[in-house]
C-alpha cells in the first residue's frame, strides 16, 4: 500500500541514532503527510495504520512516538496528520521565545550543552539571532559518545549564529568546561510524572556538577514528551538495551578482550531526578522547580 519512497524514509528513520526525537518524529509525520497529498485522499486511513505498524517499536525510549502514535490511531486521518505536525512547529517556536526570555533574564551569556536536540538547536538560534550584534555569546557542546551528536549541533548552530564562539569539548573534560559557562541546557527525551526525565547520556553527571557549582540547569521538551509513569528511580527498573560495543571500541580491541569476563556498557540514555533541574520550558509555560 505504502509507496517505496515512504517505505525508505521509514527505515532512515527507525535506523538514525544519531537524531533526537523531536527531529525524528516531524520527519516521520512530514514524509507521512507526503505520501497522503500524493494518494489525493484515497486509502488515507489504510496508509495511515500500516505506517503505524511500521514505525511502532523503533525508539521504545522515546516517549514522543508513543504519544504520536496513540493520537494518530484513534484518529487515522491526513488532516489529524497535519494537525499533530502543525502542534510541534507551534510549539517548538514557543519554546525557543520562553528560553530566550529566560535567558536574557538571567543575564546568561555563555551556556553549555551536550548532544543535539533539534528543540534545543532551534532556541538556541533564536536566543542568538536576537541578540545585539556587539554581544558575544559563547555556547560549549560536549561532544556526546558515543555518537558524538554533539559535532551534529556545532556544525549548524556554527554557521548560524554570526555573534558566537563555539567551544567543542570531550565528554570527559565536562568538569572543566561548566567552569567555563553560566548555565546548563539540556534536551529531554520523556518526562515523567514526578518530574524526573530521560536524557542523552551525560546529563546526570552534568545536572550534577551544575548543582555543585550552583549553576541553573534549564530543559527544554514539549508536551509530546509527556509520560502518566512516576520515574523508574531503581536504575535496573529503566529499560534500556545496551549498544553494540562496536560503538566505543574499534575492531582489534573487541577481537582481543576476553568477552566471557568483559562487559561493554554502551546506553544512550540515562535518568536526570528532578533536583537536579531548575527549570523546564514546554509550550505552555516555564515550571520552576
Amino acid at each position: 500500500m505504502i509507496s517505496p519512497e515512504l517505505h525508505l524514509k521509514l527505515e532512515q528513520i527507525i535506523k538514525n541514532n544519531i537524531q533526537g526525537a523531536s527531529y525524528l518524529v516531524l520527519s516521520f509525520l512530514e514524509a507521512l503527510e507526503k505520501e497522503l497529498v500524493n494518494h489525493h485522499g484515497k486509502n488515507e486511513r489504510k496508509i495511515i495504520i500500516e505506517t503505524l505498524k511500521r514505525i511502532e517499536g523503533s525508539h521504545q525510549e522515546m516517549i514522543e512516538f508513543k504519544n504520536v502514535i496513540r493520537i494518530l490511531r484513534s484518529n487515522p486521518s491526513r488532516k489529524n496528520v497535519q494537525g499533530i505536525r502543525r502542534d510541534y512547529l507551534t510549539a517548538k517556536k514557543r519554546v525557543a521565545e520562553l528560553l530566550t526570555k529566560t535567558l536574557n533574564e538571567l543575564e546568561t551569556r555563555n551556556i553549555l550543552t551536550l548532544s543535539h536536540s533539534s528543540l534545543v538547536e532551534n532556541a538556541l538560534l533564536h536566543w542568538g539571532g536576537v541578540q545585539e550584534p556587539t554581544t558575544e555569546i559563547q555556547i560549549h557542546i560536549l561532544e556526546s559518545r558515543p555518537m558524538k551528536e554533539g559535532r551534529i549541533l556545532l556544525m549548524n548552530l556554527s554557521n548560524m549564529i554570526k555573534n558566537a564562539r563555539f567551544f567543542y569539548w570531550v565528554d570527559a573534560a565536562m568538569g572543566l568546561a561548566i567552569s567555563k559557562v553560566d548555565c546548563v541546557l539540556l534536551g529531554m527525551d520523556r518526562w515523567y510524572s514526578d518530574g524526573c526525565i530521560t536524557n542523552k547520556i551525560g546529563s546526570l553527571p552534568l545536572a550534577m556538577l551544575a548543582r555543585e557549582r550552583n549553576l541553573p540547569v534549564i530543559v527544554l521538551g514539549t508536551s509530546f514528551k509527556k509520560s502518566d509513569e512516576r520515574c523508574p528511580h531503581n536504575v535496573k527498573k529503566h529499560k534500556e538495551s545496551v549498544k553494540p560495543p562496536f560503538e566505543v571500541l574499534d575492531k582489534e580491541s573487541i577481537e582481543k578482550i576476553n568477552h566471557s569476563r568483559v562487559e561493554v556498557m554502551n546506553f544512550y540514555f540515562e535518568l536526570v531526578n528532578g533536583q537536579y533541574l531548575s527549570k523546564i520550558i514546554t509550550e505552555h509555560g516555564i515550571i520552576r522547580k
